[in-house]
């Protein structure tokens, strides 16, 4: 999944790898490459905000989904309780399962997440 701030902190990482490159090699042929050292700071400060907004945005989205798939465990739940026939009740526990499978599954996408910014 892209959360479009993850894709502009790689963009800007590759950006900032280049500068390096160039900066080295000016180094190299005696070119004074201090006055980059404050821009390529700022640009590493942009970088981890960007990727630490794009995981807030993630962990959101699998908040999300987590509430959602543990909603329609409690929704089964309740056709459940109210249902007479057999059959039907079996359909509703077959619900609850799956709903409950999906709750386990998002919860291990959250703790294979990236940590979340501080």
């Amino acid at each position: 999944m892209d959360y479009g701030c993850g894709q502009a902190a790689a963009k800007l990482r590759a950006v900032r790898q280049q500068i390096a490159q160039v900066a080295a090699r000016w180094q190299a042929e005696g070119v004074d490459t201090s006055p980059l050292a404050e821009p390529l700071l700022g640009m590493q400060e942009a970088i981890a905000d960007l990727e630490a907004r794009a995981q807030a945005e993630q962990f959101r989205a699998l908040s999300r989904e987590l509430r959602n798939h543990f909603n329609a465990v409690r929704v089964s739940g309740a056709g459940l309780e109210t249902e007479d026939n057999p059959v039907h009740r079996l359909q509703w526990l077959d619900m609850i399962e799956q709903a409950a499978e999906r709750c386990i599954e998002t919860l291990e996408k959250m703790e294979h997440a990236p940590p979340r910014g501080e």
